[in-house]
């Protein structure tokens, strides 16, 4: 059985921040829709674990979970943050960042750009396959009525879009992957 890496240098632990604080953005631009605002959360969950791999993936969408969960003012809806963020439909999108994110963070190595774009596809599927049950668990819980129009309207409405951007993330990730993967040239030795 293979070991898994936990240690995370400098430039580990900056681009994870960089992608964390581009998660936070992207929640905030927002473009207007008859429903609900269209984001870029996913893509830019999705493009974290292409180029930085499922690990790293995880620690970013998980850490930006927590954050919002206690209170960081870092969700695209209302409540922006807090645990109450739990409580709505749309938390399930959230939560599916985090295996969306691990499940694209596979494909870092593979350098076949079909590759890449199969297992984008994949962590579009995966988000939603959390999401629509989460959402359509909470919306059953708190007694809403209009489920299967709400189903329609507030979930698979936005599919088109995200999967466009899954695929249109697994297209920037293969395009980055060689910037990010080179080596840093080899240090001069000092000897004492």
């Amino acid at each position: 059985m293979k070991k898994i890496n936990a240690k995370l240098t400098t430039t580990d632990i900056a681009l994870c921040g960089v992608f964390l604080a581009l998660m936070v953005v992207s929640a905030f631009i927002k473009i207007p829709f008859p429903t609900v605002p269209l984001t870029f959360q996913t893509a830019v969950a999705v493009v974290a674990g292409f180029l930085l791999g499922w690990q790293k993936g995880i620690i970013i969408t998980s850490i930006y979970a927590l954050m919002g969960i206690a209170g960081i003012p870092v969700f695209a809806s209302e409540p922006f943050g807090g645990f109450g963020c739990a409580l709505t439909p749309s938390f399930g999108y959230i939560l599916g960042f985090i295996p969306a994110s691990a499940v694209a963070g596979l494909a870092k190595c593979r350098q076949n750009l079909t590759a890449k774009i199969i297992f984008g596809v994949l962590a579009f599927l995966l988000n939603y396959t959390i999401g629509i049950p989460y959402f359509i668990a909470v919306w059953v819980i708190n007694q809403n009525e209009g489920l299967w129009y709400a189903v329609a309207m507030l979930n698979l409405l936005y599919m088109p879009k995200d999967l466009f951007l899954c695929i249109l993330a697994a297209l920037l990730a293969h395009a980055l992957s060689p910037a990010l993967s080179r080596k840093k040239p080899p240090q001069p030795r000092r000897d004492k």
